[in-house]
């Protein structure tokens, strides 16, 4: 999620794309943040 707000991340495939750049073999550990990041962003009420 830091990098997501650091980089003003707002979609999904955006994110996805960082975070196999910076740590590309860790398929699981990024679904997991991906979906961290989107649970996050539905409670705040933004739908992205």
């Amino acid at each position: 999620m830091n990098i997501a707000r650091f980089q003003q991340i707002r979609k999904v495939t955006t994110l996805r794309a960082e975070l196999v750049r910076r740590f590309p073999d860790r398929n699981e550990d990024i679904d997991g943040a991906i979906l961290a990041w989107a649970n996050y962003e539905q409670s705040k009420g933004r739908p992205d």
